[in-house]
């Protein structure tokens, strides 16, 4: 089973931390590469966007992942029944 890593900027801020902490890109990818060997990106579309926006929440990144997590769980037990 992966993890789920609900926005794909999640990556690119990791390489930027890891890339100035080490001052090393290859490193840096090296690293990352191991750590996509163990972890899937969840997609993100307008539809999550949207409806992030309608929840109103106070944290619009926690909002985008809950709705990615909806998704996601959804489409799991369609596909599974």
């Amino acid at each position: 089973m992966f993890i789920k890593l609900f926005l794909f900027s999640t990556i690119t801020d990791i390489y930027y931390i890891i890339s100035k902490t080490l001052k090393s890109k290859k490193t840096a990818l090296s690293l990352l590469k191991n750590l996509l060997a163990n972890v899937d990106i969840a997609a993100v579309t307008g539809n999550e966007i949207h409806q992030a926006i309608s929840l109103d929440w106070d944290d619009f990144e926690d909002a985008v992942q809950y709705t990615v997590i909806i998704q996601d769980a959804i489409l799991k037990i369609y596909y599974n029944t």
